[in-house]
This record gives C-alpha cells, sequence and structure tokens, in this order.
C-alpha cells in the first residue's frame, strides 16, 4: 500500500510558559497595540515536535481537516470527503470511517468540529444538524437547529451558535436546542459580509470560554457562564474607519471591489489563524502595505512578539548564506494553527519545510535541529513516491 506523508496537523508548538498561569477570571481587556513589539515569535518557542500519528492512505484525510481533541484521542473531520479519522494518545489510528451519506451517524457538510465530555461533535451546516460520536466512531445523537448557524459550539450544558444571516451574531441554546439568549447586534455591513480565511481559524474554544472575531473587525470577544465581553482589543497602525463599512452596506456581493479597496487604503485588517494557551494568544493578520504578520501576545507580560513575512524563502540557490533566523521566518510564515490547549498549539505544515531545514542544517539552532531529526525519523518509517 502507498503511504501517503504531509506533514499536516502534525506539529505541536510548546510555547514556554514560566512564571504563573494566568487566571481566567478577570473580565478585563487587554488592549495589543499592534506598532509595539518586543522581538519575533520564535524567541518564546520552547520546542516544537512532530505528534507521530499512523500513516497510510486515509493520512489523505488529515489535509483539509478540522481536529479537535478528546481526553484520549486525536480528532480530525475532513470536510470536503467526510471522512472521520481518530487517533489514540500514542497515534496509532483507532477510528477511520466515511460520515457521508444521509443516513445515520451520516452528513451533507462539516464546518466546524469540537469535543465534549469525551464525545465528538460534528456541525453540519447544510440541514443545521448537530451530529455526535462516541471515542470509538459510533453513532451517538443528532440534534437539529431551528434557526440557520455557520458555526456551532459546546459550551457546558449550552450550545453556541455564530451566525453572519440573522439580527445577531451569537446565539445562546440549552441543551434541547432551546434559545436562551442572544447577543451582538450585527450592523447592516456585517450582514452577510463575512470573509473567509481557509482553514485559518477565526472561533475557538479556550476552556470554558468560546472566543471569537469578526471579519474586518479588531476585537476578539468572549462568552463564558452567560457573560458576553471583548477579551482582546488590536490596536492597528492603519485600522479600516467606520466610513469605510457605509458604501458597502448591503454590497456583499461586491466582494472583490471591497478587497480592492482594502488594499488601496493599506489597512490592517483580515485577523485569524487564532489559537490560545494558558499564557500565550497566537494570531496572524495582513496588512495591505507589508504582508502577512504572525503574532504571539504573552498575557503576562502584556508585550507582543512579531513574524513578518520571510526576507527570502530559502531554496537550493541560497540555503549557502542563510542564519537561522531566517529559517524561523520560513518555518513561521507556514504554520497553521488546528487546536490548541493549555500549553501547546497544534498546528498543520507543509512537507516543504522538511527541505528547507535539509538544506540548512548547519544553521539550525537546537530546536530546529530537534524538529529536523523527528521529521527525518518520521518519514524513514512513512517512505514517500514521488507522487505524495
Amino acid at each position: 500500500m502507498m503511504k501517503r506523508k504531509e506533514l499536516l496537523v502534525a506539529i505541536s508548538l510548546l510555547f514556554a510558559a514560566c512564571g504563573p498561569k494566568v487566571s481566567e477570571t478577570s473580565t478585563s481587556v487587554d488592549r495589543i497595540d499592534l506598532s509595539n513589539y518586543e522581538g519575533s515569535v520564535d524567541q518564546k518557542i520552547k520546542s516544537i515536535s512532530v505528534v507521530n500519528l499512523d500513516v497510510d492512505d486515509s493520512w489523505s484525510y488529515i489535509n483539509q481537516s478540522r481536529m479537535t481533541m478528546t481526553a484520549n484521542r486525536y480528532v480530525f473531520v475532513h470536510r470536503y470527503a467526510k471522512r472521520l479519522l481518530m487517533y489514540d494518545l500514542k497515534g496509532k489510528k483507532v477510528v477511520d470511517r466515511s460520515i457521508q451519506g444521509r443516513g445515520p451517524g451520516e452528513l451533507n457538510s462539516v464546518e466546524n468540529v469540537f469535543a465534549q465530555d469525551n464525545k465528538v461533535y460534528c456541525f453540519d451546516d447544510g440541514d443545521g444538524s448537530l451530529i455526535s460520536y462516541d471515542e470509538k466512531g459510533k453513532y451517538v445523537s443528532k440534534l437539529s437547529f431551528e434557526d440557520g448557524a455557520d458555526y456551532v459550539y459546546g459550551l457546558g450544558d449550552s450550545f453556541i451558535g455564530l451566525s453572519i444571516f440573522r439580527d445577531d451574531y451569537v446565539y445562546v441554546y440549552d441543551k434541547d436546542l432551546k434559545q436562551t439568549g442572544s447577543f451582538l447586534e450585527l450592523d447592516e455591513f456585517f450582514k452577510y459580509n463575512s470573509s473567509s480565511f481557509g482553514f485559518n481559524p477565526t472561533s475557538y474554544l479556550f476552556k470554558d470560554s468560546l472566543r471569537f472575531i469578526m471579519s474586518h473587525d479588531y476585537t476578539i470577544y468572549s462568552l463564558s457562564n452567560g457573560s458576553f465581553t471583548p477579551r482582546f482589543e488590536f490596536v492597528a497602525e492603519n485600522s479600516i474607519p467606520s466610513s469605510f463599512y457605509k458604501q458597502y452596506e448591503g454590497m456583499h456581493k461586491n466582494a472583490l471591489d471591497m478587497s480592492s479597496d482594502l488594499a488601496k487604503g493599506g489597512y490592517d485588517y483580515g485577523f485569524c489563524s487564532l489559537a490560545e494557551t494558558e499564557r500565550y494568544l497566537v494570531f496572524e493578520y495582513f496588512s495591505s502595505k507589508s504582508g502577512t504578520k504572525t503574532c504571539l501576545f504573552d498575557k503576562h507580560d502584556k508585550t507582543l512578539y512579531k513574524s513578518f513575512v520571510p526576507e527570502r524563502f530559502i531554496d537550493e540557490e541560497n540555503a549557502s548564506d542563510v542564519t537561522s533566523h531566517d529559517v524561523w521566518q520560513n518555518l513561521i510564515y507556514y504554520l497553521i494553527p488546528s487546536y490548541s490547549d493549555g500549553e501547546s498549539v497544534y498546528v498543520r505544515i507543509s512537507k516543504d519545510i522538511y527541505q528547507v531545514l535539509k538544506l540548512s542544517v548547519d544553521k539550525l539552532d537546537d530546536r530546529q535541529k530537534s524538529l529536523y531529526r523527528d521529521i527525518t525519523l518520521y518519514m524513514a518509517r512513512n517512505p514517500l513516491s514521488g507522487v505524495d
């Protein structure tokens, strides 16, 4: 059997967590000044390593998948092939099943996935249903929403829906999916005007809270225990003025025109790739003037670290004079968070990074060398063909 190896959603970033852990009992807002940063993101990375998952033909379903974790499982759900994969914490595959269809335990479209009480929930935004499975991949239940949502999450004894097609953006439901509340009334501009950032997350669960940011906005909101508050506010160097929105109210089909106007204005926007640990917030944003930035905010020290688009992309022609910093720029640029917990951020990364590390092997620092060894061993166990 041909084996596939794509190094996607298979790297764990462990950010150093020196000092006391941050309590989330506070409702204070952290204002993050994007123009004031202490250094590059790699300064706060303690280690980076491969998560060794079993690899066979089903590995292709890791690509373009959503990820979550239970206490005992890594879980991946492929959005388009509708495939459910589960691995134990040693990386052994224990579940591999198709969930596409209209029968029990099957669905039409997977928008997001989350875990609760060691059950895995898949939200089918096609028919507004929530389907759950146990850790053996067995179908457990199906719940249906009367009103549409873009994303659904479980939070304690409640479910939370996010929607740009209704009067408010946030809807709270009890365990029987009866609506109990709503938050964040939508201005006309935000209705139907939600930019997609592919698989770069703009909402996530952190402990007992749901965090999210709306497209073209500068605030990450937090919903927890019935309390709805801003948690992080970005102070941009060139933020989108409120007058910009007025010209596009009710004009959601003119996305190309809007993107062109954003580029002309040189605005900072497009906050995505959100992830959070006990101490750090990870995010990415875009500037029409200077490209994509990957950032890490220290919630304890209130300091920001930032990495930019690589000054040079490493290849055979320029590998002889690269530095460890160049390697980090290339590495961080391609990281896409898939899941985060108290200490680690799990990310997807292209297998092409192996070639970057290999070309720069004499310039690697200890953390990069460890990652290079991990990937080398991983690839030796999972040989590639020319088309993989």
